[in-house]
């Protein structure tokens, strides 16, 4: 709470009644703790407290460096266990790199340009002798329907493709289409993995080679590629079935656990954890495979050999910082009582120097005859000195007490009707926009007049008293009375004021005696030298040096006339100062 919100508090006394502090109730004492911070350490158990202190950190440390050193062996398998990985899908993306690219030479053979089907035939049943994977070889038109199967003789009525899904994808995009676990083939009789080839002739697809693949060798691919022999292995087609797994059971075609969908759904490569059929609970990092409809291959690592060593070292840090609670403990208890004395000392020492603190700040105020004050928006109260009551002419507040509580309107009302608007506006400026109030405003008196007071203050809230009570908006500060010098400020421009008309009516005066008396005086004695010009046309000499001195009245009459005018024009007293400046060619 800041300082602001103390000073209406007054105490019975010269001090401020702050809640919840030690008042300095004893001089000497206050004088020996301001003169510096006492609490000297105790030496009871200081030795004891050197040997626990320095337990404490060599039992956290070899327990840390147990525990690190089996994490960087987990992650350093993990390493390993991702390389393995990603070397097993080269592996078998390699392979089935392999059978895309026989099978699309397949597909530009001069057989099927016609299609010649009985010499494509022939040439089919021979390669897919020479392939492990392929089972079957057949023709299909664009609808799906089988014109060829090395599995039946030319002419017999085949059926639909097996796997439609890997069909329509090579129609669509013209590229070769890798599927997942098909539905039994009627020509087959098996459940076999697709590879589609379109054949292009002219850019239009005219028909689409299919091999049927195994997948027991599918299966053979994956138990080659040099995963570690407690490693379980598979491979999961796009829609979450089994294509193959590494540890023998005949599981193609069946749905996955959930498990392993969620993880495929969520994202190309990562890991996640599940329980094998033996009972191992293992860790699966599994990545998508390029070139083909979705699958993914999936190695379970058994969870003991990724986190055997962090498990232990774990329970070795649980053990050395059960004994380093324990030793802390022993520790704080016999450090407990010198910090408990030394504490209590140093509250007691806060205290009085806040209260010596607050004390000085009220008698500032007080010297300086200014009333304090808190205005609450939301709740529409205000708060304030005894002083604050007295400048306001505020009535006796309703509940009495020390500090004093008056509606926010009627705070408004005591100011002045044509002042309220702009301090009301600025008060809510400084709460808004936090911008600092500062506002003269006037209060009327009881004999008609009124007296001028100024309000400068800041915006707060009762955030850092109470931090779980939302925000309250508040405006707080102190109130001057700035009467004596607002009217000293109006006496002065009162005195300006006429010290100007002062001056004007002296310029008035010097410019009236130039032109009325001065000028007239001149004029005669222009019109007497004249008259003398013309009685003395004999004598020329004479005459020239009379006409030099009336050329030379005539000058000065019209310097003292034009000195007259700028003094006092006529413009100023008939259009005014404004108009003054704009009929004047200077301006």
């Amino acid at each position: 709470m800041s300082i602001l919100n103390r000073w209406h508090k007054k105490p019975s006394g010269s001090g401020l009644a702050i809640p919840g502090r030690v008042r300095a109730t004893n001089p000497s004492h206050a004088r020996s703790l301001s003169g510096g911070l006492p609490g000297q350490t105790r030496s009871g158990g200081l030795v004891t407290s050197l040997v626990l202190a320095a337990i404490i950190p060599l039992l956290l440390f070899g327990a840390s460096v147990a525990f690190l050193l089996a994490e960087s062996s987990r992650a350093a398998a993990r390493r390993d266990a991702a390389s393995t990985l990603e070397r097993v899908v080269d592996r078998v993306t390699a392979a089935l790199r392999k059978e895309v690219d026989v099978a699309q030479a397949l597909a530009v053979l001069p057989s099927l340009d016609e299609p010649r089907l009985d010499r494509f035939y022939i040439t089919a049943q021979r390669i897919a002798q020479n392939r492990p994977l392929w089972q079957t070889v057949s023709l299909a038109d664009i609808n799906g329907i089988q014109q060829m199967n090395i599995l039946r003789r030319l002419g017999h009525p085949l059926g639909p493709v097996a796997d439609r899904s890997s069909f329509e994808q090579a129609v669509s995009t013209k590229q070769p289409s890798i599927g997942g676990v098909g539905f039994i083939g009627t020509v087959s009789g098996r459940r076999l993995v697709s590879l589609s080839v379109p054949i292009i002739r002219e850019d239009q697809v005219r028909l689409v080679l299919t091999i049927g693949m195994s997948p027991a060798e599918i299966r053979g691919i994956l138990n080659k590629a040099g995963a570690p022999p407690d490693w379980i292995g598979a491979i999961i087609d796009a829609r979450g079935n089994i294509i193959a797994r590494s540890d023998g059971n005949n599981d193609f075609g069946r749905p996955a656990s959930e498990a392993v969908r969620s993880a495929i759904a969520s994202a190309p490569k990562g890991e996640y954890k599940g329980v094998a059929a033996s009972g191992v609970e293992v860790v699966t990092l599994y990545q998508r495979l390029p070139a083909t409809s979705g699958w993914t291959v999936h190695f379970g690592v058994p969870s003991e050999a990724l986190n055997g060593p962090v498990s232990r070292s774990t329970g070795l840090l649980i053990a050395s910082c059960t004994l380093c609670v324990l030793l802390a403990g022993g520790l704080s208890h016999v450090t407990a009582r010198t910090l408990e004395a030394s504490r209590r000392e140093h509250d007691e020492y806060a205290a009085i120097r806040l209260t010596l603190s607050e004390e000085r700040a009220a008698m500032a105020i007080e010297a300086a005859e200014l009333g304090t004050w808190r205005l609450e928006l939301d709740a529409g109260t205000v708060s304030g000195s005894a002083q604050t009551k007295a400048l306001m002419r505020l009535p006796a507040a309703p509940g009495g007490g020390s500090d004093p509580i008056w509606p926010a309107t009627l705070f408004f009302a005591a100011v002045y009707s044509a002042d309220r608007r702009r301090v009301r506006k600025a008060m809510d400026d400084c709460c808004q926009r936090g911008l600092p109030l500062d506002v003269e405003f006037r209060v009327p008196e009881p004999n008609g007049s009124y007296r001028w007071l100024r309000a400068a203050g800041r915006s707060g809230s009762d955030e850092a008293d109470s931090p779980q009570r939302s925000r309250v908006n508040i405006v707080q500060g102190v109130l001057a009375d700035v009467d004596v010098a607002k009217r000293a400020q109006a006496e002065r421009v009162i005195l300006m004021k006429r010290l100007a008309a002062a001056q004007e009516n002296e310029q008035r005066r010097i410019a009236r005696e130039l032109h009325d008396q001065v000028g007239q005086s001149l004029t005669g004695l222009s019109l007497g030298l004249k008259s003398l010009e013309q009685d003395l046309i004999s004598e020329t000499s004479l005459r020239e040096r009379i006409v030099w001195l009336e050329s030379l009245t005539l000058q000065i009459s019209r310097d003292i006339h034009r000195a007259a005018v700028d003094l006092r024009p006529a413009a100023l007293d008939d259009l005014g100062l404004a108009r003054h400046f704009l009929r004047s060619p200077a301006i």
